[in-house]
Order: C-alpha cells, then structure tokens, then sequence
C-alpha cells in the first residue's frame, strides 16, 4: 500500500485490496467492504475512517443454524463468546442478526487511531487485516462446532482455545 501523503487509509486499503484481487465495494468515501477467500468460508470485511483518524476494522460470517432448536443454538453461541472474550487478544467478537434473512452473523471488531494522512508506512494496517483474518479463522470451527447436538459450549471453546501444557 504504497501512495502519496495525501491519501486516506481508505485509498490506500482500496489501492491494497486491488492488489489482491479482492472483491470490494467502496461504499463510501470513508467506508470499503470487501470479501477474503479464508481456509473455512469467504468473510466479509468492513473497514471505515472517522474524521477523528479512528479506523474501525470488522469481519464477519454468517452461521447456519438448523431450522428446529434455533433458539437453544443461538443461546450456545452466546455462552462460547462469553468463553471468548476473556482470551482473543485482539478485537471482541459478537452476534448479529440479519433482519432481513434471520441468518445470524458472527462479527469479529477492532478499533485502532491511526493518523494516516501523515504517515506513509500501512504496516499497522496490513497487520490489523491480517489479524483480522486469523482470528476469525481460530474461532470460525467453533461456531460450527458448537451449534451441532452432542458438542457442549466448554469443548467447542477447547477446539480453538487450546490448553498449553509444559514449562517455559
């Protein structure tokens, strides 16, 4: 993401994203949507610039539930994300739903201040993207895992939150 002073972080996500290959959407003049291919699934990315320099950073995923027990399945995914919040180093996880399709949505976001305009290195961005991407794809198996039946909320967070046995 290499371009003039003058530009936003926005140009230079968009110049970054080009480069990649991405399917995007500039949505407006502050705010980019774009999908990334991961291991899982295509996630979806929204990235907008505040006029206070403040960048928000969001991915997400849809989660399919079946159409009996939703309500118990959307309970379990509330108690894994409880789980979760206290060990994602970066970022906080949420649900949404979509109220046009009813599908819920896990939504990952990271907030960071970032006076771009006066900075010519996006380092910090591409790491943030980059973060962005590994921590959904940690936790993506998770979500599927812990909507099936026989499959408890504790061994659904260990399937990604792994313990670390040993010395250091």
């Amino acid at each position: 993401m290499d371009m003039d002073a003058n530009s936003t972080i926005i140009d230079r996500l968009e110049e970054h994203i080009l480069t990649c290959g991405w399917e995007y959407a500039r949505v407006a003049e502050q705010v980019i949507n774009f999908k990334r291919v991961g291991t899982w699934h295509n996630y979806g990315f929204y990235v907008a610039q505040q006029s206070s320099g403040t960048v928000l950073v969001t991915g997400s995923f849809e989660l399919r539930l079946a159409k009996k027990d939703k309500k118990i399945q959307i309970k379990r995914v509330l108690k894994l994300l409880n789980l979760f919040h206290e060990d994602v180093p970066l970022g906080t996880f949420s649900l949404n739903m979509n109220k046009g399709t009813g599908i819920p949505t896990i939504t990952w976001t990271y907030q960071f201040y970032r006076a771009v305009e006066s900075e010519g290195d996006d380092s910090v961005l591409e790491r943030v993207l980059d973060e962005a991407l590994s921590e959904i794809e940690e936790m993506y198996p998770s979500f599927q895992r812990v909507i099936l039946p026989g499959i408890t909320v504790q061994q659904a967070y260990d399937f990604a939150i792994p313990e670390v046995y040993g010395r250091a």
